[in-house]
């Protein structure tokens, strides 16, 4: 008969843990949404909170909470004429018809705002004196006679007679910084020293990689498999405990929705298998302890939430055992039978669904993983009930 052997928490590992969590309580909420404004085609300014992506992706819309818990709306060109994040990073509604007649239309980057303006719409980089019509000064590349690539620098006259004014832009820097890889930003922000004049300019908002730390506790189906002349023997499913610590951490300008978390959870198993091996009769006794660090992509669209991540299992302590009995015909004998230590650590899959209310999470997971560096391989499986809290 299969048994189970219960298990208790070690209480001093469990505190240390708690302590550790709670001494990181000053980590911030992690979003990409900034304080902003945007301007209203009535000219109307109204304030709340935008998404911050990348820089580069907010050109045919910008998303828009009037707070932070508030339902995100998309704006669009015809919503709206310009945005801000942060009083950083501003963007402007904006036309642009090519020579080709392709339509150019969305929220421009304003690079520099003043007499001499710089724009920036996806790769492109656009030039406006106050009051006149949006040019492009991109350098270019056509294809000429013979299917050969020639640079255009029709964009390199428009800045030589937009910054004639300058004698520096005369003396051959803007040639120079133009003719190879072209930083315009540079340019203009020389252009303007040179000018003394002020300009408004768009910076990185103060935003980067944050981390929130949580406790983990829950219960556990733990199941050693394994190949070869162990392969009959089968544990019950021991309901142990599972208890750790994790990372949650944020990338700024990647789908806020998403989330790299980082665990480290311990948990014991201590089972027994009785099984029948040709004519012998087999008692296997395995005792581990583990650490288990998975490395998981959250998907959390709105409560619920979605896990799938790579995990290794680090065994720390082990006692495994094999009992071999031969029976006879007139005699019964008793035997160790040869069984290699466990291996260090295994390496497997995770997947699990999850559901989060407030600070609080709970999740039901399946994790798996296997040696190859042992006679037996063996597998671990686990169905694990989690609660999670994230301070």
């Amino acid at each position: 008969m299969n048994k189970l052997v219960s298990v208790k928490a070690p209480p001093s590992k469990t505190l240390l843990l708690i302590i550790f969590t709670l001494a990181n309580n000053w980590c911030v909420a992690q979003t990409n949404f900034l304080k902003g404004y945007y301007v209203t085609n009535a000219d109307d300014t109204v304030r709340g909170y935008i998404e911050y992506t990348f820089e580069d992706r907010n050109f045919k819309f910008f998303v828009f909470r009037s707070d932070l818990k508030a339902r995100s709306v998309r704006l669009y060109p015809g919503d709206a004429k310009a945005f801000a994040l942060d009083d950083k990073l501003f963007y402007e509604s904006q036309s642009y018809t090519t020579s080709s007649g392709e339509v150019l239309s969305g929220f421009y980057k304003v690079a520099f705002k003043g007499r001499l303006s710089l724009y920036k719409y996806k790769s492109r980089y656009f030039a406006q004196e106050k009051g006149e019509q949006l040019v492009e000064i991109s350098k270019q590349q056509e294809i000429v006679e013979g299917n050969k690539l020639r640079s255009n620098y029709t964009g390199l006259g428009i800045l030589k007679a937009m910054m004639q004014d300058c004698e520096i832009m005369k003396d051959g820097f803007l040639e120079a910084h133009y003719k190879g890889n072209p930083d315009f930003e540079y340019i203009f922000e020389r252009y303007y020293r040179c000018m003394g004049e002020p300009a408004r300019r768009s910076t990185r908002p103060g935003i980067g990689t944050r981390t929130q730390l949580g406790l983990i506790v829950g219960a556990a189906l733990h199941e050693p498999r394994f190949t070869e002349d162990l392969e009959s023997a089968t544990f019950d499913s021991e309901i142990g405990y599972r208890v750790g610590g994790y990372a949650s951490i944020f990338f700024p300008g990647v789908d806020e929705r998403f989330r790299l978390v980082v665990e480290a959870t311990y948990s014991r198993f201590d089972g027994y298998s009785f099984f029948k091996f040709h004519t012998t009769n087999n008692d296997l006794f395995v005792k581990y302890s583990s650490l288990s660090i998975p490395i998981i992509v959250r998907y959390n669209p709105n409560r619920f939430l979605i896990d799938v991540g790579l995990q290794s299992q680090f065994i720390l302590n082990q006692d495994v055992r094999w009992r071999i009995e031969t029976v006879g015909t007139s005699v019964v004998s008793t035997t160790e039978g040869d069984v290699a230590r466990l291996g260090t650590n295994s390496h497997g899959l995770l997947v699990g669904v999850g559901y989060r209310v407030g600070r609080v999470r709970s999740s039901i997971r399946y994790m798996q993983s296997s040696t190859s560096k042992h006679p037996h391989t063996p597998t671990y499986h686990s169905l694990e009930f989690l609660v999670s809290y994230e301070f």
